[in-house]
């Protein structure tokens, strides 16, 4: 069965204040989540009340760095992967979570926004401590996806209007994670693994289409 989770009120940590990192903040703040910490190249920010999003914003535009926001206490980069939370999105550098920084972890789901964060010697530790983790190649394939789409335009020689831009790419989303949450669930592996066999499957599904073996 799919992951069912009231998130009002749940606990979220951001490590990245990009163009990823920044929208998402505000993002899970207006779908009733508090933003507990976050941190980025120059410094990291905590307040267990739920961190300001808009005002932190400004200070970054200001500042250019979450480092030195006021209204929050000031703790170590390194000290994000600790902070008590329910959900972490690594959505800055590749390969900062390994195996130990994976045993000190509290969220219990990790959403992959940037490429390759999780180390390899870290994904058994998550399954064994029962974390949920989103892969890579699915929760940030919307870029791929909107990169298609425009291609998608090129070809058709016409534009789509917003909405439709909008609702086939949330549509697209949407269906990927149902597929690869169904396909888990079958095979009874981490997201990750299923998430490689559905598309190793639909590869070999494309190349028998066009032909390419007997």
């Amino acid at each position: 069965s799919e992951m069912e989770v009231d998130i009002v009120g749940k606990r979220a940590v951001i490590q990245g204040f990009g163009k990823v990192g920044g929208p998402l903040a505000f993002l899970l703040k207006s779908a009733g989540m508090r933003v507990v910490a976050v941190a980025d190249v120059g410094g990291a920010v905590y307040n267990p009340g739920g961190l300001d999003v808009a005002a932190l914003s400004e200070h970054v535009t200001a500042a250019g760095s979450v480092a030195g926001f006021p209204i929050a206490d000031q703790i170590s980069p390194d000290e994000i992967f600790t902070v008590p939370t329910d959900l972490f999105v690594p959505a800055a550098l590749g390969g900062v979570i390994n195996g130990p920084v994976a045993e000190k972890m509290t969220a219990s789901l990790i959403v992959e926004a940037a490429n390759g964060p999780t180390m390899p010697d870290a994904d058994p530790v998550l399954e064994q401590k029962g974390v949920v983790v989103v892969p890579d190649i699915l929760a940030n394939a919307g870029g791929v996806t909107a990169s298609y789409f425009e291609w998608a335009q090129s070809r058709q020689g016409f534009p789509w209007e917003g909405d439709l831009f909008a609702n086939r790419l949330r549509d697209g989303m949407d269906n990927a994670f149902r597929a690869v949450w169904g396909k888990a669930d079958v095979l009874k592996v981490p997201l990750r693994r299923a998430a490689f066999a559905l598309a190793l499957e639909r590869v070999a599904e494309a190349i028998a289409a066009r032909g390419f073996f007997p």
